[in-house]
């Protein structure tokens, strides 16, 4: 279907989150218009389109606060007036976020540690 400036309008609303019921009152047309037309192929192409450069943009504005983001964990963190548990609470979720995870301690058993070896070099 070739779309109009009230399409156009219809999913710049649906976009914000509005209800088809809601895009419909809006726009002055029926409910069942707003449904026909979010199963359109050229509708859905177009406000998919939309929604990736929003998730776009959105990614652009999140790396360009993640420098005052840092500089505040670093600033809470080193701050003596920061209580205890924010600043381990702040800790554990940069840890997280980084993957960090010990590494695997292995066997203690020098016989398993040489079955083991043997094992994986066998099997390259």
């Amino acid at each position: 279907m070739k779309l109009t400036p009230q399409h156009h309008q219809a999913i710049d609303l649906l976009i914000l989150g509005k209800s088809g019921k809601e895009t419909a009152g809006l726009l002055a047309v029926t409910p069942e218009s707003v449904s026909i037309w979010r199963h359109d192929y050229d509708f859905i192409a177009v406000m998919n389109g939309r929604l990736e450069d929003n998730h776009a943009a959105i990614q652009t504005q999140l790396r360009n606060l993640a420098t005052l983001a840092l500089q505040t964990l670093t600033d809470a963190l080193s701050d003596s007036e920061t209580p205890v548990r924010y600043k381990i609470d702040a800790a554990f979720k940069i840890l997280e976020l980084i993957n960090a995870k010990p590494s695997e301690i292995e066997s203690s058993d020098p016989e398993r540690l040489k079955r083991d070896w043997t094992r994986e070099n066998f099997l390259l």
